[in-house]
């Protein structure tokens, strides 16, 4: 009874929260993923630009940039597993956030069906209490 009721009243305050807190996480970590692409792409764009202007150079600058060249390549696949980790982090964050939004709305639905249960047994009560004052009326005139 009233355990049950009090339990009810605070689960969705609970759930509403745990909503919030799965959507600040998910949001979070989609800025990092998005930061951490943009840094990536500058970094390749970089890199081109490097490579484009190559065409009237020395052979010690040659052997410079080339160096240079393989640098940035190991940095970019440093940056590109950081992404990768970024975005699995994301997602796993985004399925948290559904999970916390599913969960209150069953939670929602736990309370409207107890509400309505708790309805159709007062509209009874109501109904047996009307009864029993109509028998008794029935058995003073009748009985």
């Amino acid at each position: 009874g009233y355990f049950m009721r009090g339990t009810l009243i605070a689960l969705p305050s609970i759930r509403d929260h745990q909503k919030r807190v799965a959507g600040l996480e998910y949001m979070e970590a989609e800025h990092q993923r998005t930061a951490q692409e943009a840094h990536l792409n500058a970094l390749d764009e970089e890199v081109a630009a490097v490579r484009i202007g190559a065409d009237e150079e020395d052979a010690c600058w040659m052997a410079q940039r080339q160096s240079w060249c393989l640098q940035m390549e190991m940095r970019r696949r440093t940056e590109q597993r950081q992404l990768d980790q970024r975005t699995a982090e994301a997602e796993r964050r985004r399925e948290t956030l559904e999970a916390a939004r599913q969960q209150a709305r069953i939670v929602e639905l736990v309370i409207e069906h107890a509400e309505d249960a708790a309805a159709a047994e007062a509209r009874r009560a109501e109904q047996r209490r009307n009864n029993e004052i109509g028998m008794q009326g029935w058995w003073r005139r009748c009985g």
